[in-house]
């Protein structure tokens, strides 16, 4: 019997070593496929960072554009246009809408005449005015300026303004843009008369 115990001893001992040979084996295959599998990660992290970094490069790209035109249209000096440049990135940071938003907004407000400081004193008001009447920051910065033109307001009347359109545009269900129809027909005739907005 200790022939035969020495034969299995032999015979399991070298299976055992070829599973040991398998398993080294295994082991260096599933090494070079972690290699591979990391090697992908990184490929598909590093293309999705590239992605992103292209993304905020044409961003402040844009955001830059959108200022330039504010200070095309208004003229502004260095200074202004800084004051521009740091309320836009704080409207970002305090409201829904991303400081290019916030710039479109001002675009805007430059075409209707508004000069830097009067953007800035304009600014939050119209972005309050976008978001609770779900209006572009474009439409609500038309709409509010244009209403303060119709009644002869002044920009620091835009915080009292853009909270009537809004109070009226949520409480009646008609639109921004319904209201600003009626406030070019509306406003003259309350100027002539001595209305109030």
């Amino acid at each position: 019997m200790s022939d035969n115990t020495t034969d299995m001893e032999f015979i399991i001992g070298a299976d055992i070593s070829k599973a040991a040979e398998s398993f080294t084996a295994l082991e260096g295959v599933a090494t070079q496929a972690s290699v591979a599998i990391a090697a992908l990660s990184f490929g598909t992290a590093f293309t999705d960072l590239t992605a992103d970094i292209e993304k905020c490069v044409n961003s402040f790209a844009g955001f830059q554009q959108t200022l330039n035109a504010v200070k095309a249209i208004t003229g502004g000096t260095e200074a202004s246009m800084d004051s521009l440049r740091a309320t836009a990135i704080l409207m970002g940071q305090q409201t829904q809408y991303s400081a290019n938003e916030a710039a479109d907004g001002m675009v805007r407000l430059a075409k209707d005449g508004f000069d830097a400081a009067q953007i800035i004193e304009a600014l939050p008001a119209v972005l309050s005015l976008a978001a609770a009447s779900m209006s572009s920051v474009d439409d609500a910065a038309r709409i509010g300026a244009g209403s303060l033109r119709s009644f002869g307001l002044a920009t620091s009347d835009m915080a009292m303004v853009a909270d009537i359109l809004a109070k009226t545009t949520v409480s009646s269900g008609a639109s921004l843009q319904s209201l600003a129809e009626s406030i070019k027909v509306i406003g003259p005739i309350s100027v002539a008369t001595d209305q109030s907005f």
